[in-house]
């Protein structure tokens, strides 16, 4: 994922990286040259070299201007080089995180490994839509599920849409061969995906099937016009009542849930029937 970041973000990366702040450990002139080496120059320490908070700024923003920053959040942050100094990585990424939700990403550590995450996008992360399968489905429902639990109930809402729109969009690329051009209406998306899997009306779909079909559309429509209204992306939490929220929140996830496998299941089937691969999961 390409990754950039505004200059606070950067000079806070900085400070970090070189150590100058007392936050993190010291790096030295030469210690500094290694760690971007390893991202891809191939500089060499010696006289004339520039100080160290220069010479690092000047490859941050070198390396931003190519989308680049995740290279170096994923080389400093790494557990590795952080052996018996757990402690000291979650603060260290708590810090940063606080610059870098400005920017609309944040870092976890999971497994591990360390993983940048667009905000706007959290739910189903870009490295994840290309292993998508029923697992994955279940583990973002479950992120829906804990932010319920937690009481943000818009929170939920929103998480729920994205990682259907997420979906959608998913599905669409693979059989379309090419990217939607999405403009944030929901249930157009949902039917011109449908029509793609077969899904669609049609005069000859028996009475009953029409009534389930159209039910799936009808829902696709209210979780995008109440999360237009009530969720956390457009900054307001309006008309509904409070002790409202939290069934309604229930209600959307549960429904984002069952949609999203039968898609899912429809796509898998339709992709075996045309011979075509299916996606690595």
């Amino acid at each position: 994922m390409k990754v950039k970041v505004s200059q606070k973000t950067l000079e806070f990366l900085r400070d970090i990286i070189t150590g100058d702040k007392k936050l993190s450990p010291y790096k030295s002139g030469p210690e500094l040259v290694k760690f971007f080496n390893s991202l891809g120059f191939n500089d060499v320490y010696g006289q004339g070299f520039p100080s160290r908070w220069y010479y690092t700024e000047t490859k941050l923003q070198e390396l931003n201007e190519h989308g680049r920053i995740s290279d170096v959040i994923n080389a400093y942050f790494n557990p590795i080089n952080f052996i018996e100094k757990e402690n000291l990585l979650n603060d260290l990424v708590d810090l940063i995180n606080k610059y870098l939700e400005f920017d609309g990403y944040k870092i976890e550590i999971r497994n591990r490994k360390v993983r940048i995450i667009a905000i706007v996008d959290e739910i189903l992360e870009t490295n994840e839509v290309y292993k998508l399968d029923n697992e994955i489905v279940r583990e973002n429902i479950e992120k829906c599920d804990k932010r319920i639990e937690e009481g943000d109930f818009s929170g939920a809402i929103t998480s729920a849409r994205t990682f259907l729109e997420s979906l959608l969009l998913f599905i669409y690329k693979e059989i379309a061969e090419k990217d939607y051009k999405f403009n944030g209406d929901l249930p157009r998306l949902y039917k011109d995906v449908t029509k793609l899997v077969g899904l669609n009306l049609e005069k000859s779909t028996e009475e009953d099937i029409k009534k389930v079909l159209g039910g799936l559309i009808s829902i696709v429509s209210g979780i995008s016009g109440i999360s237009n209204r009530v969720a956390d992306r457009h900054g307001r939490l309006n008309e509904y009542k409070k002790e409202l929220l939290k069934p309604l929140s229930i209600l959307i996830v549960n429904s984002v849930k069952t949609l999203s496998l039968y898609i899912l299941n429809v796509y898998e089937k339709i992709k075996i029937q045309n011979n075509h691969a299916l996606p690595n999961f």
